[in-house]
C-alpha cells in the first residue's frame, strides 16, 4: 500500500493562512481543507463543504470569514456556512474587524458593514491581492484582462493598484502583481 508523506496526514495544499496569534493559525485549501495551529500541533476540521476554500480573513475576536469560487463563508460551531452565493470569480478577502469585510471578485467588490452586504459593480478585471490598515486605509491589487474575450481569466494586461480611503477609490499604475500592508 501507500500513503500520503507531506503534508501529512492529508494530501491537499494550504492556499491560504491567516493567523489570529501565534497559537491560533487559520489554513485553508482544496475540497474544504480546513485546518487550525494551536503552536503544538495542526487540527484537520472536518470538511464542510466540498468546494475550494480560496482565501481566509480573521478578525482579532476569532471571527473567521472564507471564500469560494462563487460564495462567502463565515466559520461558525465548527462549520463553514455560507453567507453570500452565486457570486462570480471570488479570489481575495480581508476585513479590518467583524464589521468590516471586502471580498474581491471578477465583476464586483463586496462590503459587509455589519448588517449588510453591499455590492459595487466593477470592470472586467482580476483582484490577485487585498489588504489593509483599517476601514478607511484599504489596498487592492487588479490586473486589466487582455487577451481572447478580455475575460478575467486571461489575465496579462497592465497592473493596478487602487486604494479606498473610506470615501472613494483611487488608482494608480504599478506594474505589480501583489500588496501587502502592515498596520
Amino acid at each position: 500500500g501507500w500513503c500520503w508523506d507531506s503534508p501529512t496526514p492529508q494530501g491537499n495544499p494550504f492556499l491560504s493562512v491567516w493567523a489570529v496569534s501565534a497559537s491560533n493559525v487559520w489554513a485553508v485549501g482544496p475540497n474544504g481543507l480546513t485546518a487550525q495551529w494551536n503552536w503544538k500541533s495542526w487540527t484537520f476540521h472536518p470538511p464542510s463543504t466540498d468546494n475550494t476554500l480560496l482565501d481566509i480573513w480573521g478578525s482579532p475576536n476569532g471571527d473567521l470569514w472564507s471564500v469560494t469560487d462563487d460564495a462567502i463563508l463565515q466559520w461558525e460551531a465548527g462549520a463553514w456556512v455560507e453567507r453570500l452565493s452565486g457570486l462570480k470569480q471570488l479570489q481575495t478577502i480581508y476585513g479590518t474587524d467583524a464589521s468590516q469585510i471586502w471580498v474581491s471578485g471578477a465583476d464586483a467588490f463586496h462590503r459587509w458593514d455589519g448588517k449588510t452586504w453591499w455590492t459595487e459593480p466593477r470592470t472586467t478585471v482580476a483582484y490577485s491581492a487585498m489588504s489593509g490598515c483599517g476601514p478607511h486605509n484599504v489596498w487592492l491589487v487588479r490586473t486589466e484582462a487582455s487577451g481572447p474575450g478580455e475575460s478575467p481569466e486571461w489575465v496579462g494586461g497592465p497592473s493596478y493598484i487602487e486604494h479606498w480611503d473610506g470615501r472613494a477609490w483611487t488608482t494608480h499604475q504599478t506594474g505589480m502583481t501583489g500588496v501587502w500592508t502592515v498596520s
